[in-house]
């Protein structure tokens, strides 16, 4: 179990209540050596906050002389899976005072993961649809667009902008997002003169698939636009 004071642990658990989780979304023990607290999600293991105290060598100035003298201080750090930006983090916490904090921030590491990793195969499925929708019929992928062929891409490129900004008002794609979209679209109409006829396809079917989920966040509003990009790979 833990080592840590009873009252102590009433404040971490007040810490974790504070959040969008319950104290009883976890387990809270202690139980390998050097660990003060462990605090596991319990509903994937993979997910935890370990407290402990551990021995590290530092230097200081020899007062007595040049160069330095190493000794072991004991500092307190915290094993955070999630981190904010890696699947676990180690923190270095200055003070008991600031565990809470420290459980309070690895509680709001943990809900981004957890949203982020519902939310990613439902929209790796979503885009893979919509590419299957959006295949170009192209002849001779290795050869490069006519003039011709690129006049009509741009025509298409614009009727798709066009579209956008038909459903702009309904679904709420402000002025400056039509911005950004019109310089996406522009850059897309330049390359198709300068890449190859099937590297120009695969990379505008996928901008094109990230800017309708940019824009357009309802199924609804993404459906809208299907016929606009048929029509750009037919």
């Amino acid at each position: 179990m833990s080592e840590l004071n009873p009252t102590f642990m009433d404040e971490l658990k007040k810490a974790i209540s504070s959040t969008r989780f319950s104290i009883d979304d976890f387990t809270y023990d202690g139980d390998e050596a050097g660990e003060l607290l462990r605090i596991v999600f319990k509903y994937d293991n993979e997910y935890s906050f370990v407290l402990s105290e551990e021995g590290v060598i530092e230097e200081e100035p020899n007062l007595f002389g040049t160069g330095t003298i190493s000794k072991t201080v004991t500092r307190l750090f915290s094993y955070e899976s999630p981190g904010r930006y890696k699947k676990s983090s180690k923190i270095n916490v200055n003070g008991f005072e600031y565990v809470s904090d420290r459980i309070v921030n690895w509680c709001e590491n943990l809900h981004r993961e957890l949203t982020l990793s519902g939310s990613d195969n439902e929209e790796e499925d979503v885009k893979r649809a919509i590419k299957e929708q959006f295949e170009f019929n192209i002849q001779n992928p290795e050869s490069k667009f006519t003039k011709e062929e690129v006049e009509v891409l741009y025509s298409k490129l614009d009727s798709l902008y066009d579209k956008f900004k038909d459903l702009s008002e309904r679904y709420q794609i402000s002025e400056s997002q039509l911005a950004s979209l019109h310089d996406e679209i522009e850059k897309l109409k330049d390359s198709a003169s300068m890449y190859k006829k099937g590297l120009w396809s695969n990379i505008t079917r996928n901008k094109i698939t990230d800017l309708i989920f940019t824009l357009l966040k309802s199924k609804e509003g993404r459906e809208l636009i299907f016929d606009s990009i048929k029509r750009i790979g037919s």
